[in-house]
């Protein structure tokens, strides 16, 4: 399900029974965190409810919607892990916040967990690892190399 954004504790309960995958940006509560307690009023407490949709044992893939925000996953690990201070409870762990946008991300495409036998060899290689840096410092950590099914790509020109 692309965007879902915001769901109450049926819909979590339906999604993780049908085993539908949840598409979510949390890079969204940057832009939309000024407004969002103002439109949704109560409901606020299930947007962008990213630790309790993995806690109902769905599958989150996490996304940027670019490019209506940053691409970078960075971003949106940075924005799952802190939430702006927008319903803090939902923080999930930066391991967690790792695996919406790669384990996840790649069941959304049906291909296998990432770094198992036979997966492709999709790589990130940063300057930091983003699991033991704090949050706030994710969007600004460089990435050093990238590949994609085992052939490195030009990050500047996003192509081989």
């Amino acid at each position: 399900m692309e965007h879902a954004s915001l769901m109450d504790d049926a819909d979590r309960a339906r999604m993780a029974e049908i085993g539908a995958i949840a598409s979510m940006q949390p890079a969204f509560l940057r832009s939309d965190g000024p407004w969002l307690a103002e439109r949704l009023g109560d409901r606020v407490r299930n947007v962008f409810a990213h630790r309790s949709a993995l806690e109902a044992g769905i599958t989150v893939a996490g996304g940027s919607d670019c490019p209506v925000e940053q691409p970078s996953p960075l971003w949106g690990m940075a924005s799952a892990r802190d939430r702006q201070g927008i319903v803090p409870s939902e923080e999930v762990s930066a391991e967690a916040a790792l695996g919406m946008f790669t384990d996840g991300f790649a069941a959304a495409l049906g291909e296998p967990t990432p770094l198992s036998p036979g997966s492709p060899a999709h790589l990130t290689i940063l300057d930091a690892d983003p699991v033991e840096t704090r949050a706030d410092a994710l969007p600004t950590t460089g990435v050093r190399s990238v590949w994609v099914r085992g052939t490195q790509w030009d990050v500047t020109a996003g192509k081989p």
